[in-house]
């Protein structure tokens, strides 16, 4: 059994060892609760597994692995289970008071950690680059020098100002049509999707317009869209399965009585306000949070903020083969590149 906190890493564990191999979300597997009011269960199923895989544990929270043990606790055959991650890689995020934040990840909570065996193994695997291996190695404990990012980036920058305009963004996307945009905001990434829409769909007749309590959006036949973010890969409602709209159909109720299809759905939050949580957006922008561990053949990284999470940079940049196949939207800044522990670290 292999659970993956994203369920892109899922749905290519399964294509890769096919049948022998059984891929889900952690949500999925575990049962875990999405919603303060969902009914708590625990997944009896996993004791019929020998090995139980939990992958990418930097982005598992405290919180949500404290339900993982508390799962396997109540089993009186339990798999043997195996927790892999890296420590410098992208951390968990919550919402405090409102507020997107990065909380404390498994790896790095000594009450799992020293009751844990443990065994370090760290090779970078995805990049064939020795020149760019040397400088991912150098960012992930050490923050650099602006002068020697400027040397690193040069003949790599799409837009020299920190603020692009709306025509510097759509000149950078046409010049790089074969690539993925990264962002690390939700805001960022929307603003490109949104751009794509307006530019190559603006003569278009739409199809349909859907309404949420936020705007209008209106939807085009022929943009590429990844089926929308669902937590189950088993039941093929999954997230950046990428496809291409042809045209709309009114939303239906699956099984589980939960809505499950790719059009804008409104939360209520606990303080009164609203927003929507599964839009149904294009896919040619996706945040580093959601593709961590993905493959890419080639990416075009944009750190939209000037303070951006810790490791978060580092996790955008080690997604290609090579440095050739990364273009970087805006000039990499020293302050984006923290690597772990920051108080700790030197620069160089």
């Amino acid at each position: 059994m292999f659970a993956s906190p994203i369920a892109i890493l899922a749905r290519k564990y399964s294509e890769i060892f096919g049948k022998g191999l059984r891929a889900e979300t952690i949500h999925s597997a575990f049962k875990v609760p999405i919603d303060d009011n969902q009914q708590y269960s625990t997944s009896y199923s996993l004791n019929k597994y020998n090995v139980l895989v939990i992958d990418e544990a930097s982005m598992i929270s405290r919180e949500v692995f404290n339900f993982i043990a508390a799962t396997l606790n109540r089993m009186m055959l339990r798999p043997v289970v195996v927790i892999t991650g890296d420590r410098c890689q992208q951390p968990p995020l919550a919402t405090v008071q409102g507020r997107t934040t990065t909380v404390t990840s498994v790896l790095n909570d000594d009450t799992f950690t020293k009751n844990a065996v443990k065994f370090s193994l760290y090779h970078q695997l995805r990049c064939i680059d020795p020149a760019y291996i040397n400088f991912l190695n150098h960012i992930r404990y050490v923050q650099p020098l602006q002068d020697y990012l400027d040397r690193f980036q040069t003949g790599h920058v799409c837009i020299t100002t920190d603020q692009p305009s709306q025509d510097q963004l759509w000149n950078a996307l046409v010049e790089h049509r074969d690539y993925v945009v990264y962002t690390v905001s939700r805001a960022a990434c929307s603003r490109i999707n949104n751009l794509v829409l307006t530019r190559s769909f603006q003569e278009a007749v739409p199809i349909c317009s859907t309404t949420t309590c936020f705007q209008c959006i209106r939807q085009h036949e022929g943009p590429c869209h990844p089926k929308q973010r669902q937590r189950r890969w088993s039941c093929e409602r999954t997230n950046w399965n990428s496809g291409v709209k042809r045209e709309q159909h009114r939303p239906a109720t699956p099984e589980n009585r939960q809505l499950a299809f790719a059009h804008p759905v409104t939360k209520v939050l606990k303080d009164g306000s609203a927003r929507v949580v599964y839009p149904f957006t294009p896919g040619y922008a996706v945040t580093i949070c959601k593709c961590q561990g993905d493959n890419l053949g080639k990416v075009l990284l944009w750190l939209d903020c000037p303070l951006v999470p810790e490791r978060t940079a580092y996790v955008g940049l080690s997604q290609v083969k090579r440095f050739n196949d990364i273009i970087f939207m805006t000039s990499l800044l020293s302050s984006q590149l923290k690597p772990v522990n920051i108080h700790a670290a030197t620069q160089t």
